[in-house]
């Protein structure tokens, strides 16, 4: 531990919060509930290989996302890559796609994705 004074920029910031959480994909449905692991936000499926997250409880800004993926099958696999898109900072939603080559693609049970979200918890400024 550091043995001086932390200021905001280096510890927890004010007036955020973070929400975490992480779901089996599905093949071409949206994840089941018994798949969804964390509180505080809803995924569906909206197209190949892409999963809309829409966080809950009314935040007014989206500071930032970030995702990552697990993958737990034994089948050899070409590297997947989980990208995000369509982040809505003012609503709370945002995409992830699953890529495989160039090609979005759905993904079983077997690949775990995985994120964090830095939400504003409060509309007030320092």
């Amino acid at each position: 531990m550091a043995n001086r004074p932390f200021y905001d920029i280096q510890g927890p910031a004010a007036f955020t919060k973070l929400i975490s959480g992480n779901f089996a994909c599905n093949g071409g449905s949206s994840p089941t509930t018994a798949a969804v692991s964390g509180t505080g936000y809803s995924v569906a499926r909206t197209g190949s290989g892409q999963l809309r997250i829409t966080l809950t409880g009314g935040y007014p800004q989206l500071e930032h996302v970030d995702a990552d993926f697990v993958y737990t099958g034994a089948a050899a696999l070409n590297v997947p890559d989980v990208v995000v898109t369509n982040i809505s900072r003012s609503t709370g939603a945002f995409t992830v796609t699953t890529i495989s080559g160039a090609t979005a693609t759905d993904f079983g049970t077997d690949l775990v994705v995985s994120f964090l979200a830095v939400a504003r918890n409060t509309s007030l400024r320092r």
